[in-house]
Parts: structure tokens; sequence; C-alpha cells
């Protein structure tokens, strides 16, 4: 490669939408929501460290490059539209259920934020963000790294909960079925007050999912066989675990290329 030529586009103009999700929930989550409580009646089941993240946004993109000496340099300068966002997290919380059924306890923490438009890509948030990539190579060596989404959104009229207590719900003792009254209902819905909280309205600001990636590329050009290759990446989100892939490129003819690769993350 001419060292001297920029392997990016010189400027660009994109438009781009992006959905990011990330779940973590522990076995016993899990098995709760599969099965129900009366599996699970007797033994305490441990909820802890729940964490959801769900994200929409759309971004108009101005990029840019040129050259530090050798090096090429890509830099591209995003405005961010904010359409949706929601999390949820739990601390250390366990949910336990009497074998007969009598009664459920509760005890924990959990927190929860949501904001979104009712109506298709409502603008919930703006925000900006930089992307950011380069590549050198010397020899039969590639070295490239890319930076995307390093950023923020700032999202209005959000709503935010958040809860630390415990809670006992023994049921609701009915002794005549033709004979009930709103009180009976209103005191149960009243004991259930300290976890069910109203959530706030407000305003907050979240750094965007971004994602980092480093690769490298050993040529080879022996036979068929073009390079070798190793790749990692990040990304800012929930139980995003950071994926590593190795892999060869293979050129079987002038038009035939063949890519093979294993990945873990």
């Amino acid at each position: 490669r001419n060292r001297y030529l920029i392997p990016f586009a010189k400027k660009s103009i994109a438009l781009f939408h992006r959905g990011q999700t990330g779940l973590s929930a522990s076995e016993d989550l899990v098995r709760l929501i599969l099965n129900g409580n009366k599996a699970t009646a007797g033994t305490p089941q441990d909820l802890s460290d729940f964490a959801y993240e769900d994200w929409l946004y759309s971004g108009l993109q101005f990029q840019f490059a040129f050259l530090v000496d050798t090096l090429p340099i890509s830099i591209g300068t995003s405005l961010i539209l904010g359409h949706y966002y929601q999390s949820a997290r739990s601390g250390q919380t366990s949910l336990f259920t009497a074998e007969n059924g009598s009664e459920i306890q509760f005890d924990g923490s959990y927190a929860f934020n949501d904001v979104s438009r009712p109506y298709l890509l409502g603008v919930s948030g703006v925000g900006l963000a930089v992307d950011f990539e380069t590549q050198e190579r010397w020899a039969k060596h590639e070295v490239k790294f890319k930076a995307q989404d390093l950023g923020f959104i700032y999202f209005t009229k959000g709503t935010s909960s958040a809860v630390d207590s415990s809670f006992s719900f023994t049921g609701i003792n009915v002794a005549n079925l033709f004979s009930l009254e709103e009180s009976v209902f209103q005191a149960s819905l009243d004991s259930t007050g300290n976890i069910l909280e109203t959530a706030q309205q407000l305003n907050y600001t979240r750094a965007l999912p971004f994602m980092l990636q480093l690769d490298y590329e050993y040529h080879l050009q022996k036979g068929a066989l073009k390079s070798i290759y190793l790749q990692s990446r990040y990304r800012n989100l929930v139980s995003y675990l950071p994926r590593v892939e190795i892999g060869t490129r293979w050129n079987l003819s002038k038009k035939d290329k063949l890519g093979s690769g294993l990945n873990l993350g």
C-alpha cells in the first residue's frame, strides 16, 4: 500500500439508525419467569444483579480524513437523536414463596428508567457523538483501531423509580364472595405502596453504547492463503462480554474470496 494514500473517504455525510440491547439475569430469575413461583415454593430465589438496557437512536454524521505524517486518520462527528431508552437494575434481591402458598416475601432493591414518545421515531433526547478510525501497516503486519459512538444523549421528560425495601403479601381474606367491600382491596393495595413506588418525571444524560475495536492482521500471501487476523471488540452495554475472533482470509481466484473465523464473546 502507498503510505501516502488515505484508505478512508476524504469527506462524507451519512445517516444511520441503531438499536442496542443488553440483558443479564440470574438462573433463579430465568427459572421464575419460565415456571412461575409455584415450582420454587419453599426455596428462596436469588434475583440479584438483574440488568437490562435498550437503546434506539439515529444520527447525522459528517466525516473527514487526513494524514498525520504517514498515519491515516478518519474522524466523524454526529448529531444524535434519541428515540427510546429503557434500563432496569436490581441490587441484592430475593423472593420467597411459602410452600403452601400462604405468603410471598420480597426483599431487595431495584431501579428503573424509561423515556420514549408515543409516536414512531419521536425525539426523546438530543446528543453528540464522535467516531475515530486509523490503521497502519509495516511489512507483513497491519493494525487497525476503530471507535464508534463516543458520546452521550440528553433525554427529557423521562421517568425514573428506585425502591429499596421489604414486602410481604399474605393474600386477601374473603369471608363472603357476595359481600366484598372496596376497603378490603384498598387495604391490600396500600400494603404494597412501599414496593410499587410511583415513578418520577425527570431529565437525565446517558453515555451512548460506544464500541471499541482493535484488529491485527498478518499478511502471508502463501498460495491461496492471504492472511491471518485477530480481532477484539468491546461495547459499552449491559452484560456485554468482550469479543475475540481469530480467522483467516483466502484468495481462491481473482474474483472469489473466502474468510473463516472462530469467535468467543
